[in-house]
């Protein structure tokens, strides 16, 4: 998140995304009164989906999606019957992001991310469902990547039939909210995820999601951090961006999705010499990490299908 508030305030406003209530203050370490993950943690290892050297995480990246303005997805005279295209910024232009950063051509058109746990029922951060309208407006997208530039297939993309619900608890930091798409996603498994115990600080992370809203990214190199069981999140240091909120964070050892980004510092720190923005980046244990909203702990107050 930027210094200043304005361009971020503006955009939720006009989107309708985020509920009057999700955003009072400016973030402050430990608090949650606004949800923004964001930051490199060491290595840049933001990842496209076609260069991820496993195959595994490269099929759970095709049960992640990004939610997209409806608006934004368009029939071209000039495209075969059954694609649409995406029109929107890149992410030059919507961050005022230095010549020297990455992914800065690339389009960010998505804003938030989730992913199947169930045929036709998707789980993302409460914040991305907090307004009761936003299935009238919005449209869940898969196989935004880079390698498919601005090229949607009509097939995969879902409008939301309903939020089922949605919980958003600033004290406890609960954020979490379970999607009904309008139909079943065919060809796409449900990933699978923790629904009882706790993961052990120091256990190996990924993530798959849309930081920045960019195409869908892979970024690995993580571990947890912090994990204290009473709490229904964890700390870790995944390179995750505002936008990436929703996005399964996995297991490393055992594949399982161990919980969903919804928080964390600062993405983007203005340089005063060359007049620009660059990506944040903090050492490995600095830094105030990315909060996790445990499955576990979404499972214990909302069952979640088999």
């Amino acid at each position: 998140m930027r210094n200043s508030l304005l361009p971020l305030i503006l955009l939720f406003v006009v989107t309708g995304l985020l509920a009057p209530a999700a955003f009072t203050a400016p973030h402050k370490r430990g608090t949650f009164s606004n949800a923004h993950p964001s930051v490199v943690y060491g290595q840049d290892n933001r990842t496209e989906v076609a260069e991820y050297g496993d195959g595994n995480f490269r099929e759970y990246a095709r049960s992640v999606a990004g939610l997209v303005q409806k608006k934004r997805l368009v029939h071209d005279k000039i495209l075969p019957s059954g694609q649409l295209r995406i029109r929107a910024a890149i992410l030059e232009e919507r961050e005022q992001l230095c010549f020297s950063e990455r992914f800065i051509s690339q389009q960010v058109p998505i804003l938030c991310s989730g992913f199947l746990i169930a045929p036709k029922i998707l789980l993302t951060a409460g914040h991305c469902a907090a307004d009761p309208e936003f299935c009238n407006s919005y449209s869940w997208v898969f196989d935004f990547t880079e390698e498919s530039k601005d090229i949607i297939k009509e097939e995969n993309v879902f409008s939301c039939a309903k939020v089922i619900t949605y919980k958003i608890n600033n004290k406890t930091g609960m954020d979490y909210g379970i999607i009904e798409l309008d139909r079943e996603v065919e060809g796409r498994a449900p990933l699978s995820i923790r629904k009882i115990g706790e993961v052990k600080e120091g256990t190996a992370l990924a993530i798959i999601g849309h930081p920045s809203g960019l195409p869908l990214k892979i970024a690995d190199g993580a571990i947890v951090r912090k994990n204290d069981p009473q709490a229904p999140f964890f700390v870790a240091n995944l390179d995750s961006f505002q936008r990436n909120s929703g996005s399964p964070v996995f297991n490393i050892r055992t594949n399982q999705v161990e919980g969903i980004l919804v928080r964390g510092d600062d993405d983007y720190e203005w340089n005063s010499s060359k007049l620009c923005f660059e990506v944040k980046q903090c050492s490995m244990e600095a830094c105030r990490g990315e909060d996790v909203v445990k499955t576990s702990a979404i499972n214990r107050e909302f069952l979640i299908p088999d």
